[in-house]
């Protein structure tokens, strides 16, 4: 399809500016053969060595906004994106906006979670209580830790349902 083209075109455009940076790297006298090292890591290298004002500072500020443009426009999976400065900066505020719905979501998740853990416990606590009254785990209740909640469950409701009996004469 004409977006899987115009993607691919980006992903070639990319690599011909990762090429690019080396080769302005290399002019600068940093090593570039490293091929694990990242483009951010390779532009630090350049600014450190390469004096203010000089012209290949100048050539790699104007590559890695190209370079940035590209990279949000493969992230999105929107060739179109890399076209304008306006359109950059509305993906980027559509995604930290959908960042901090992302993480409200998950604050308020959490909290929920640690509602409904403190409420699991007090119903279990409840529930030992309860079965403790109708005798099951032994005096007290003891073995009560020993038993899974389903048979601590069952044997509670067939405790309870054993003392609601009515009593025959």
């Amino acid at each position: 399809s004409a977006e899987e083209v115009a993607m691919q075109s980006l992903r070639e455009a990319r690599a011909k500016m990762s090429a690019e940076l080396e080769s302005i790297a290399k002019k600068a006298g940093v090593e570039a053969s490293n091929k694990t090292r990242s483009d951010a890591e390779l532009r630090r290298l350049i600014d450190a060595k390469v004096p203010k004002g000089n012209s290949l500072r100048q050539k790699v500020v104007e590559l890695e906004t190209r370079l940035v443009r590209s990279e949000l426009a493969l992230a999105l999976g929107d060739a179109s994106l890399e076209v304008t400065d306006f359109a950059l900066a509305q993906a980027i505020a559509a995604k930290v906006d959908e960042l901090k719905a992302a993480e409200a979501k998950i604050a308020e998740l959490e909290e929920s979670l640690e509602e409904a853990g403190k409420r699991e416990k007090m119903l279990k606590d409840g529930l030992k209580d309860v079965a403790g009254m109708v005798g099951v785990g032994g005096p007290g209740g003891l073995f009560q830790m020993f038993m899974s909640d389903e048979a601590l469950i069952k044997e509670a409701k067939a405790g309870v349902a054993e003392a609601t009996k009515p009593k025959s004469r």
